[in-house]
């Protein structure tokens, strides 16, 4: 299980960066144009980022295998450009088209890394983590990576279920050009669970090295 929470990911996931556009002291080339025109080339850059990101954690993935997930540094490489290219290529690609589209659309001060899926992750988290450093062996070796192999099923069906209702949300903010920002939210909420997605690697390394993640 990744040692990474939604409180870690709190100022990442901060939407601070998509201010309401469209400022009314601006021309019309600069509020329908340009701003258009800027969060396009940002659409583009966040998917170039993204593959980058999925090509250093692939290649640190191979670093967590070959080692048998002793060495840290390698599983915390992995696990956080997973993450991030989740987080750039999902949800803030779509910010990103949803403000070329439509540049005033607002969106929530910070989203919540899905919505089915991170009330489950936290239990088994915290769950996992307890039994992982208790003083019993039995719950310190078995019980801890029980816990997590029961995750790696849990996390991709609700992580999907998230996704869905992303996609679904995301799809409804499109047609409506973006100015219901309930739906925007649980667009971005949905759409953001793709970082749970990605936890799979970490859960996956978790069965083999419960203190993986420290």
């Amino acid at each position: 299980m990744s040692h990474i929470t939604d409180d870690y990911y709190r100022k990442l996931l901060l939407l601070e960066d998509f201010p309401a556009q469209n400022d009314p002291n601006s021309s019309f080339c600069e509020n329908h144009i340009i701003d258009r025109g800027i969060n396009l080339v940002f659409f583009g850059l966040s998917i170039t980022f993204s593959t980058i990101q999925i090509a250093i954690a692939t290649i640190s993935s191979v670093g967590v295998i070959l080692t048998g997930s002793l060495y840290k540094p390698a599983n915390n490489v992995a696990n956080k450009y997973f993450r991030m290219s989740a987080w750039n290529l999902v949800p803030i690609t779509y910010c990103f088209l949803l403000r070329t589209i439509n540049p005033s659309a607002l969106f929530p001060r910070y989203c919540h890394i899905g919505i089915i899926s991170r009330i489950f992750f936290k239990s088994l988290f915290f769950a996992h983590k307890d039994y992982r450093d208790s003083d019993n062996l039995f719950k310190r070796h078995f019980v801890s990576r029980g816990i997590a192999l029961t995750a790696i099923p849990v996390t991709l069906i609700t992580s999907v279920a998230d996704l869905a209702i992303g996609l679904t949300a995301a799809t409804a903010s499109i047609i409506t050009v973006g100015h219901f920002v309930s739906i925007n939210t649980v667009a971005v909420d949905g759409l953001a669970s793709a970082i749970r997605i990605t936890g799979l690697f970490g859960a996956i390394v978790s069965v083999v090295n419960p203190w993986a993640y420290q």
